[in-house]
């Protein structure tokens, strides 16, 4: 029964990780309410996690939920970073915009 239930933990982190994804894509600010080194903290342990449940343990469901974690972390630290920097605030104090907009 838990073999089962484990098997649908990379679906339910995917859905846990992809509203905050999804959200801060569509922002048109710096994301500064996302604390980051949580989100770096986060992605250490599931990095971690990753090569245990690898090298020691050789589970492969543990090491691919690990991987799914690891890349959902690093989307989010991703999408903070270039938002921080694509909205930072000139030397004018203006945010500076795209020339795509």
């Amino acid at each position: 029964m838990i073999v089962l239930l484990y098997s649908t933990v990379g679906a339910v982190v995917v859905a846990g990780y992809l509203p905050q994804i999804i959200r801060l894509y569509r922002s048109h600010s710096r994301c500064d309410d996302i604390a980051l080194p949580a989100w770096w903290l986060w992605n250490y342990t599931a990095i971690v996690s990753f090569f245990y449940g690898h090298f020691v343990l050789a589970d492969l469901q543990f090491t691919i939920v690990n991987c799914i974690a690891i890349t959902c972390n690093s989307l989010i630290i991703s999408i903070t970073l270039y938002k921080r920097w694509k909205y930072a605030p000139c030397s004018s104090g203006q945010t500076l915009k795209p020339v795509s907009e």
